[in-house]
């Protein structure tokens, strides 16, 4: 990929019409968009392949609410499946069975990459698939205002108290969804005020 000028270069297409899912194209075609996957600790050869992923993603998505998932070889990046030529769903996605499978089938440790159309950080989901997989050695999250959050790691202690929360404001919301977002924003503060060795999930903002 050559650089147009020295702070653009051209990553996903323009579209002539927006909506409140559009993308931020411009920060996404920039190099301060660039930058950030040189602080992902991986080779370099991945390094630039997630990046086209990610834009390749951002530009099948731009202007939809639904969420896409793309799986990725840790070592060099590339692509071992994606579930594009399914009907996506708002604030969720995964892999079909047969999909895992062949991300099984390819024996090696993985990136996963997906988008938030909503701009939020990791949800629980995130991190709980994250948690609960070992292939997986870094998820990402690229929302449609060109933030990206990457998850490194999830203490098995961040399950015990996220389940422990939500069953409790569970008792006090009378809906999953919004008991699910007010857990997860205390857990953000709570693991942003204590000791890097007591952190319950490692998530960070690129």
């Amino acid at each position: 990929m050559e650089l147009n000028t020295e702070n653009e270069q051209t990553l996903i297409s323009k579209k002539k019409t927006s909506n409140a899912f559009s993308v931020n194209r411009k920060l996404i075609n920039s190099k301060k968009f660039r930058d950030k996957f040189e602080l992902l600790p991986i080779t370099q050869e991945a390094k630039n392949r997630v990046y086209q992923e990610v834009g390749r993603l951002l530009e099948f998505v731009d202007g939809s609410e639904n969420e896409y998932l793309v799986a990725l070889d840790y070592y060099d990046g590339h692509r071992i499946i994606d579930n594009f030529k399914r009907e996506g769903q708002p604030r969720s996605t995964g892999f079909t069975s047969e999909e895992y499978e062949h991300v099984l089938q390819n024996d090696a440790e993985i990136i996963v990459v997906h988008n938030h159309s909503y701009n939020g950080r990791p949800s629980a989901k995130d991190l709980i698939t994250f948690h609960d997989n070992d292939r997986i050695r870094l998820s990402i999250v690229a929302c449609h205002n060109g933030e990206l959050y990457v998850i490194f790691n999830v203490s098995d202690d961040m399950i015990s108290v996220y389940n422990d929360l939500l069953k409790g404001e569970k008792e006090i919301v009378n809906d999953t969804d919004l008991a699910k977002r007010l857990v997860m924003t205390r857990l953000y503060d709570f693991n942003e005020k204590i000791s890097p060795k007591r952190k319950l999930f490692d998530v960070r903002r690129l």
